[in-house]
């Protein structure tokens, strides 16, 4: 389903996660830089989601796609799992023309340039979000 911007894509999956059965809590601060849109937690498991639209079309064939990242949200992902040692995660949740994809911002990526490589299908299943990792 192609989305008309940020804020359709936003409000259409939170309301996909709590039909999931997900704690939602949108996020909006402008007090501490890179917070994610939305905290996210379901039985055990807790993760961020930041949100991004961008109007093209996914294909693996593409080079990088260049996210859209805000100053410090980068960082704030790193700072959370260094804390946290990785027990809570921050999903990129992106909406592409030909649908919604995904990433975990469990590294840098310079000038916010993502590979295809690291992007995947977001699929939500009752409980749990299906984002394979990437192999390495």
């Amino acid at each position: 389903m192609p989305y008309k911007n940020e804020i359709v894509f936003k409000k259409h999956h939170i309301e996909q996660l709590r039909e999931c059965g997900y704690f939602i809590t949108p996020v909006q601060t402008r007090t501490i830089v890179g917070v994610p849109d939305v905290y996210a937690a379901h039985t055990a498991h807790c993760l961020w989601i930041e949100y991004k639209h961008i109007d093209s079309t996914f294909s693996t064939d593409a080079v990088a796609y260049r996210i859209p990242f805000r100053p410090g949200q980068q960082r704030w992902a790193a700072e959370l799992r260094n804390a946290t040692r990785g027990g809570c995660e921050v999903l990129c949740a992106v909406a592409f023309r030909n649908g919604v994809y995904g990433f975990w911002m469990d590294e840098p990526y310079n000038s916010g340039l993502v590979p295809p490589k690291c992007i995947k299908p977001l699929v939500l299943n009752r409980g749990h979000i299906d984002l394979l990792r990437s192999e390495s």
